[in-house]
């Protein structure tokens, strides 16, 4: 890794320089994801479609939802303690440094996703979630069950 390239995946093979990260989303958009996470799930409510979306740094508890699709989305550093991603669409996405605690991640999709970093992350929760030889993952956890060939 060069100097000034940030570890986690860029698009396209990129890598996105250090001094471009924001080390936390702009007001308007923590507004909106707040405003998210404390509306009440109606029973045939359409999934939250953020593919490719830019969250790095966002406090994301309880925003997101489960079926949420967030393929391919930047969610470095971002604070997904207690979310749950049940059902979830991750592949592609960046969680570089994401703070995992106790987040739900049953059948998540995590193809492709960039883990490495996160904190908070367990093996129980890599079991239960849908990985495959693309996913990165700390020094620390493997990638057994729930794995795509």
């Amino acid at each position: 890794m060069a100097a000034g390239e940030w570890p986690g995946k860029g698009g396209e093979g990129e890598k996105t320089p250090v001094s471009s990260i924001p080390t936390k989303p702009r007001t308007d958009i923590q507004a909106a994801l707040t405003v998210l996470g404390r509306r009440s799930r109606q029973p045939n409510e359409p999934p939250i479609n953020l593919r490719g979306t830019d969250l790095r740094g966002a406090d994301l508890r309880g925003a997101i939802r489960k079926n949420a699709y967030l393929n391919g989305a930047k969610i470095d550093e971002a604070n997904l303690k207690m979310a749950d991603l049940a059902w979830a669409h991750l592949e592609e996405a960046s969680l570089y440094k994401a703070h995992l605690e106790k987040t739900i991640l049953s059948v998540t999709h995590l193809e492709g996703a960039d883990l490495t970093g996160a904190t908070g992350l367990t093996q129980e929760q890599i079991d239960l979630a849908i990985t495959d030889g693309n996913t990165s993952l700390p020094d620390y956890l493997t990638r057994e069950s729930g794995t795509k060939e």
